[in-house]
Formats: structure tokens, C-alpha cells, sequence
């Protein structure tokens, strides 16, 4: 993994963590200017989310050769010109370039520098709300139609406890990818999107269709959710992806 990481406490703790799961930190860099993003939960689900951001951006500045997925995802975001700085690289070598659209933390993502990057992005994924106020619309559909002419070929919307719902520019349609409901352990979503995000990236790298990459994603976020310790949930339930036949996969018009 090539990655920054605070010279703090939790800097020290997420190092270890990757070190005992056997995860090679390449290119880490430790210092004083990265950004800081603490989430506390009590017993009940309540939280409260300390944010700390800090000018300092880090990334790989070209793919490496077994590069096939490049990820943009935090808050804020950097700005339009570096984030095309990163993805027009990776796109051009071949990998297929993602970005998520985040939470409105502490600025919202604009349309605009989307509009800018929208020739260096295979997809966006965001929620409902991410989607509503990045298009300004609160309908689906024409949220979706507002990403694609953008030129951007794939949407993928996260809708928590319903699954995922997808739109690819060549079919103008929604397509709903159902997850089987489930309660958290602990009673809080946290983590849920993230741990949807690696489950699509991993599928996407590997999977032969978006619905495929969805419907697998989908099943880790669930797994997480149902974990009582979600540092070693069990992932084996999300064996979707051993078999990738399509009638395995549930897809639904919206």
C-alpha cells in the first residue's frame, strides 16, 4: 500500500495494524501535515467526528506495472488540477480511474471541477445525497443523466441498507443491485461505505461486469457490518465473487 500517515497515536496504531495484517507499506511517508479524521462511538451509535485537515496531499506519481485501479476517495478532496495530475496518468497507462464524491466535509465537491476531470474518470460512486447536491437534482435518473454527459461512463450509487444502484452511459438505465438486510453488531454503519469502496475496487480489478462488481461489493459491506470486530471480519460469505456467473447476481430496473 502507498500511503501517508499522521506521526501521531493513530498514525502509529493504523501502522501496526497493516504490519500484523501481513500489508506492505510501500512509499509510506510519516510526518506532521498529514490530514487527521478521528470518528468516536459510544454504546448507542452515537458519534461525533473530529476533522483535521492539513494542505498535505500524497500520492504515487506514476501507475506502477501491475496497476489496475486507481482510487480517489477522502474529504476534502485536493483540488481539480492536482487530482488530474493523478488520474490522467493512471487512465492513460490503462487503469481504470475511480473517484468517490464524499461528504460534504468541510466543502462540498463541485460540479465544476468534476466537469474538469470528467475525460480522466471511468467512474464515480457517491449516495443519495452526495449525488443530490453535486447535480442538483434529487431524482436518480436525471442525477445520473447529469453525470454521463459529463462524459463520464459509470455511475455507481451507494444506498445503504437497499444495496447499490448502477448506471452505465451505452443503456440509460438505473439498475438496483439488492443486499440482503442486515443489522450491525455493533449498531452503527461506520465504515460501511469504505468497506463498500474495497470491495469495488477489488472487484473491478478482477470482475468482468459492473453488476458483478456491485453485487460483490455489496456482500463485504455487509460482512463488515455484521462483524462484531471489523479490524478481522469474516469475509468468506463474500464468495459472490468465486463464481461470477450472471445468475447469481440480482440486478432490478429502478
Amino acid at each position: 500500500m502507498h500511503t501517508r500517515l499522521g506521526r501521531d497515536f493513530w498514525g502509529s496504531w493504523l501502522r501496526a495494524q497493516f504490519e500484523a495484517a501481513g500489508v506492505e507499506l510501500a512509499s509510506d511517508s510519516t510526518d506532521e501535515e498529514s490530514s487527521t479524521n478521528i470518528v468516536a462511538t459510544d454504546g448507542s451509535g452515537n458519534r461525533l467526528s473530529f476533522f483535521h485537515p492539513l494542505e498535505a496531499q500524497y500520492a504515487v506519481a506514476a501507475p506502477l506495472p501491475d496497476t489496475r485501479v486507481m482510487f480517489l476517495g477522502g474529504c476534502p478532496h485536493p483540488t481539480a488540477e492536482l487530482i488530474a495530475s493523478y488520474v490522467r496518468p493512471y487512465r492513460n497507462a490503462g487503469a481504470t480511474t475511480v473517484i468517490d464524491i464524499g461528504p460534504s466535509i468541510p466543502r462540498p465537491f463541485r460540479f465544476d471541477d468534476l466537469a474538469r476531470l470528467a475525460d480522466g474518470l471511468d467512474l464515480v460512486t457517491c449516495n443519495r445525497a452526495e449525488l443530490r447536491q453535486l447535480s442538483g437534482t434529487s431524482s436518480l435518473r436525471r442525477g445520473a443523466q447529469v453525470i454521463h454527459k459529463l462524459g463520464i461512463p459509470t455511475l455507481v450509487i451507494k444506498d445503504g441498507a437497499n444495496g447499490a444502484v448502477f448506471s452505465t452511459s451505452d443503456d440509460n438505465h438505473l439498475h438496483l443491485v439488492p443486499v440482503e438486510t442486515t443489522e450491525p453488531a455493533t449498531g452503527s454503519t461506520v465504515g460501511a461505505g469504505d468497506s463498500f469502496n474495497a470491495g469495488l475496487l477489488y472487484a473491478l480489478a478482477n470482475a468482468k461486469s459492473v453488476a458483478l462488481a456491485v453485487a460483490f461489493a455489496n456482500q463485504i459491506a455487509r460482512a463488515v457490518l455484521r462483524a462484531t470486530d471489523r479490524l478481522n471480519a469474516d469475509l468468506t460469505a463474500a464468495s459472490i465473487y468465486e463464481t461470477p456467473v450472471a445468475d447469481q447476481v440480482r440486478v432490478m430496473e429502478v
